[in-house]
């Protein structure tokens, strides 16, 4: 299988985004719950231009179904680690966001039915890592840098290589 050389991107659109509950200092549900329709009226305006960037630009987007209860997958590089063809689906720490695991692997199993993806595989049960969101490939260094903290846990690393 010889996976696209194109720059390809993941998103979800933001039908459900909402900021109604707090797992970091960053989210604030009082401020979103003083403007809803506003905030999320330009969240879709503000996706639709991104959408609109990247296929100007020859990128190809390849867009997630957004599911109702779960308003962050539109934060779709937190949902695994991709790399060579392989995807490791991300294991969220947070209650809020595991309602996207079974969503985010029906997802990245379309993609490899594709054919953009040669293998899926999960991270192992008691690990916390949120994809790409807290990892990165450094092609020039040859290096795998994977963040922990917040988020994720450091013993994951191993399991990101």
């Amino acid at each position: 299988m010889k996976i696209p050389a194109s720059p390809r991107l993941t998103m979800c659109r933001p039908d459900f985004f909402e900021v109604s509950y707090a797992i970091n200092p960053w989210m604030d549900p009082s401020a979103w719950e003083r403007n809803p329709d506003e905030f999320a009226d330009r969240a879709r305006r503000e996706w639709d231009g991104l959408v609109t960037t990247f296929t100007d630009l020859g990128i190809e987007v390849e867009v997630q179904t957004p599911a109702p209860g779960a308003p962050d997958m539109v934060f779709t590089a937190n949902s695994a680690v991709v790399l060579d063809g392989k995807a490791l689906l991300a294991r969220y720490l947070d209650p809020e966001r595991r309602v996207e695991e079974p969503h985010n692997a029906i997802f990245f199993e379309s993609l490899k039915a594709k054919g953009l993806l040669k293998e899926i595989e999960f991270m192992p049960e008691g690990m916390f890592q949120e994809g790409a969101g807290d990892c990165s490939w450094d092609a020039t260094r040859g290096f795998f840098w994977a963040g922990y903290g917040q988020r994720s846990r450091r013993g994951v690393a191993p399991a990101t290589s």
